[in-house]
């Protein structure tokens, strides 16, 4: 049975959002082997394997800035 394309907006934070390490790389402002990196080291963002690819989703890296922002000491 083959699958069915999303339909009008359905499902477009999933499909929409989802990231290539050299796209998620320029998003944070990095090179893509940090990305590369810290997956082998099981650091860094969140990410999903589908197959032999790699995506990031967009709200995944932003919950990954926030955790990670660091007020300047006083």
């Amino acid at each position: 049975m083959p699958i069915k394309p999303p339909q009008n907006g359905e499902n477009d934070t999933v499909v929409g959002d989802m990231l290539t390490t050299q796209d998620a790389a320029q998003y944070l402002g990095l090179a893509p082997a940090t990305l590369n990196k810290w997956r082998v080291y099981r650091t860094g963002p969140g990410f999903l394997k589908l197959g032999r690819a790699v995506r990031y989703r967009r709200a995944d890296l932003d919950d990954y800035l926030s955790s990670n922002t660091h007020l300047p000491a006083l």
